[in-house]
Parts: structure tokens; C-alpha cells; sequence
């Protein structure tokens, strides 16, 4: 499977095995992780980390495993991992190990869990969604101001998700070489998990009206 469709593969699996609607965790794996692929479009990066509000994407697992690994063991616990950006400090006992925190698939999952229990916890999936990257009322109404220009990215560009995890999720089974790229590439979280400060492009305007439901 190519690198590229990892992430959307596991999220649109776990969206309809645990039944999280509307996508709504694939726009915060686009808020958290987002990248341009090869056809110009934003999705979601699985070899991507984030320590002290600068986060890199990786060309591969191994790299990306290396620089967590380093960040934890000298510079700060909190190092945010994966497609949907777990942060280790607050999940200290999400993963067995780092190689398992960045497999895709276990990743997401945890994701996904971690995302119902918000959803049990504050009774809309809006709010879930929004605390997902943060309690503070302010900090998750502008997040979730941003997730919902990605919702409404998401629906302008529905086909590209469903080809990218169809094609990916057939490939499963069949080994193939990642696309290489540049080791490293800096990015800026859009909003930082320890200030709620930081800055992104915005991909659309996006839609006022709510994705949400109960």
C-alpha cells in the first residue's frame, strides 16, 4: 500500500466499525496530519511527529520512529505520533511500544476509540470532535472552526478519499516500495496542543453550517 493511502485506509475502516459519521475523523486526521499527495490533494501523513509545537513528516516509519525516540529519551514526554497525532505524555499507555504508535492501523484506532469516549463524556460528536485537540472552550471552538473548512474540503473532494481507500485498502496484502520523500519536512501544527497558538493555511473557506450529528 502506498504511504500516502495508510492513514485514510485506517480511518474510513474505523469510522465504520466503531460508526463515527460524516467523516469526522478524517477531518482531524487532515487537521492534525494533512499533506499534499501526489495529486495535489490534502491526507492525512502516518509518518508524522510533533514535540514542542513543530512537528516533521517523515519518509518513512523508521525515520520517524528514530527522531520520537530521540525527542522522548532528551528533549520533552510530549511528542505527539502518528496519523491522528496521540500525544504520549497524556497516553502514556496507548502503544506497546513507538513502532506500534505509528503503525497506521493501531493509530487510528486508538484515535477512534479515544474520539467515543469524548463523544460519551460531552454527548455531541461536535464537541468530541472539538476536544479531541482540547477541553478549554476557546481553544475547541477554534478548532473546530478549522475542522469544519476541512469538512467541507472533504466534500469537495469525496471521490479523491473513497478512490485513495479503495485502492489502498485492496493493496493490503500486496508489498510495495514507499514513495520517498523529503526526510524531515518541517511543519506548524495549526493549533499547538500545549498553547493553542500556532498557524496554518487554511485549505477553504468552508461551510457555516454544521457536518455534526448527534
Amino acid at each position: 500500500m502506498e504511504d500516502a493511502a495508510r492513514c485514510v485506509v485506517a480511518i474510513r475502516s474505523a469510522q465504520d466499525r466503531y460508526g463515527i459519521p460524516n467523516d469526522i475523523l478524517l477531518g482531524i486526521g487532515l487537521q492534525e496530519t494533512g499533506q499534499s499527495d501526489d495529486s495535489g490533494k490534502l491526507t492525512p501523513w502516518p509518518w508524522s511527529a510533533n514535540a514542542a509545537g513543530k512537528g516533521r513528516w517523515f519518509d518513512s516509519k523508521a525515520n520517524a520512529v528514530s527522531w520520537a525516540r530521540h525527542q522522548l529519551n532528551t528533549v520533552t514526554s510530549s511528542v505527539d505520533v502518528g496519523c491522528m497525532q496521540i500525544n504520549l505524555r497524556w497516553h502514556p499507555d496507548a502503544f506497546e511500544n513507538l513502532e506500534a504508535a505509528f503503525d497506521p492501523d493501531t493509530n487510528v484506532d486508538y484515535a477512534a476509540r479515544l474520539l467515543l469516549r469524548l463523544k460519551q463524556q460531552s454527548g455531541t460528536w461536535e464537541l468530541a470532535a472539538g476536544s479531541y485537540h482540547s477541553a478549554t472552550p476557546k481553544y475547541r471552538q477554534q478548532y473546530l472552526r478549522l475542522l469544519r473548512k476541512k469538512f467541507s474540503y472533504i466534500e469537495q473532494n469525496s471521490e479523491h478519499y473513497t478512490q485513495l481507500a479503495s485502492a489502498g485498502a485492496q493493496r493490503v496484502t500486496t508489498a510495495s516500495g514507499p514513495e520517498r520523500r523529503t526526510s524531515g519536512a518541517i511543519w506548524s501544527s495549526a493549533l499547538s496542543k500545549s498553547t493553542g497558538s500556532g498557524g496554518s493555511s487554511l485549505i477553504s473557506s468552508g461551510r457555516i453550517s454544521s457536518l455534526f450529528s448527534n
